[in-house]
């Protein structure tokens, strides 16, 4: 019976995995959720919003005046989903607990609402923190981070289809 609730616990905790990006990586990983140009925004300035205050951190969370702020894009529970604790608005229809996950696709439908409804100024954080030098240095090194991984993915190809051949007289 204790190996049953053990194997129940472990389960339990993959499925509720949380996951802290590198910026680069959420660049990526959000255009091709895409974020890209949605509604005139850049990639970048949804990166930059995700790394203030959640560090890139999914299972980031914070209360703020009384109002808890869930996941990536420190979405209100009072108004964007449901956590069981207090009434909200739960315009995204999620439980909060869904944005604390390392699945970001329903964190980006929320945000897709919220960015419909209030824009970029719903996010003080990213009004007081992302200014364009920051954004430029950010699209610049995930520029060069594509760069290096294309070289080295063509590097490690290379490598694999050269054959080396010794010959002793």
């Amino acid at each position: 019976m204790k190996t049953l609730h053990l194997l129940s616990f472990c389960l339990l905790m993959v499925a509720n995995e949380t996951r802290k990006f590198e910026d680069c990586e959420l660049f990526y990983k959000l255009r091709d959720l895409g974020l890209d140009g949605f509604r005139g925004i850049d990639v970048k300035q949804y990166v930059c919003m995700a790394g203030f205050p959640a560090n890139y951190n999914t299972e980031y969370y914070e209360t703020e005046e009384g109002v808890p702020h869930y996941g990536l894009f420190h979405l209100s529970g009072q108004e964007w989903c449901f956590n069981e604790r207090r009434p909200s608005q739960n315009k995204c229809n999620i439980s909060c607990d869904y944005l604390l996950d390392d699945d970001i696709a329903d964190d980006v439908r929320c945000l897709k609402k919220v960015i419909t409804e209030k824009g970029l100024e719903y996010w003080t954080h990213y009004q007081v923190n992302c200014s364009r030098g920051a954004l430029s240095i950010l699209h610049l090194s995930c520029s060069y981070f594509l760069e290096y991984q294309s070289w080295f993915k063509n590097l490690v190809l290379y490598g694999k289809k050269k054959e080396v051949h010794i010959h002793f007289n």
